[in-house]
C-alpha cells in the first residue's frame, strides 16, 4: 500500500491505496521486497504459509517479470546499489525450534545477476547465513558459523568473507 504523505508536517494526507498484489509477508509481518535507487523493484510472490515462492521483478512501466531462480522459501531480497544484482536468502529452517543446525539445509545467501541470469551461492557453508545487505561492492550478513550470531561481510571483488563483530553470547 501507499499513502500520500506530507514530509514537512509528518502527516498522512489521504487514504491508503494498493500498489502491488501478492507480495509475500513473512511470519514476523515484514513484506519481502526491495527497491533500488534506479527504480528496480523485486518482490517475493506468495503467501506466508507457502513452502515455495518466486521472485518477481517490476520495471518502471509496471511490467512484471518472473526471475528464473530456483523456487523455494525465498526471503530478504536486496538489490545492489547499481541495480544489476540481487542478493537473497533461500530459507530452509530460520524460524524452526532447533538451533545450531549444521548441514545441507542451512540457509545460504545467493546472488542473482540480472544481465547474465546466473545465480551463485556466496556463503556455501554448513551454518545459517541470513539477512544480506549491500554496501558498495560488499554484502553484509548475519551468520552463526561460530555458534553465536555475528556480522560478516563478503567482498564481491575478492570473493573473501571476513568477520566484523565478535559476540560470544
Amino acid at each position: 500500500f501507499t499513502v500520500p504523505f506530507d514530509h514537512k508536517n509528518l502527516k498522512i494526507t489521504g487514504q491508503a491505496l494498493p500498489v502491488m498484489d501478492n507480495v509475500r509477508i513473512n511470519s514476523g509481518g515484514a513484506a519481502q521486497f526491495a527497491l533500488s535507487e534506479n527504480n528496480v523493484f523485486v518482490y517475493a510472490a506468495g503467501d506466508v504459509f507457502l513452502e515455495q515462492n518466486s521472485l518477481m521483478k517490476v520495471d518502471r512501466a509496471g511490467k512484471v517479470e518472473y526471475l528464473p531462480i530456483e523456487s523455494g522459501y525465498l526471503e530478504a531480497p536486496r538489490i545492489s546499489p547499481d541495480g544489476k544484482k540481487l542478493a537473497y536468502n533461500r530459507i530452509f529452517r530460520e524460524f524452526r525450534t532447533w538451533k545450531y543446525y549444521r548441514g545441507g539445509m542451512a540457509d545460504d545467501i545467493w546472488i542473482y545477476d540480472f544481465e547474465t541470469r546466473e545465480t551463485i551461492n556466496i556463503t556455501n557453508n554448513d551454518a545459517q547465513d541470513i539477512q544480506p545487505m549491500w554496501y558498495g561492492e560488499e554484502i553484509y550478513f548475519l551468520s552463526d558459523r561460530d555458534r553465536t550470531m555475528n556480522l560478516f561481510v563478503y567482498n564481491l571483488t575478492t570473493g573473501e568473507t571476513r568477520k566484523v563483530t565478535s559476540y560470544t553470547e
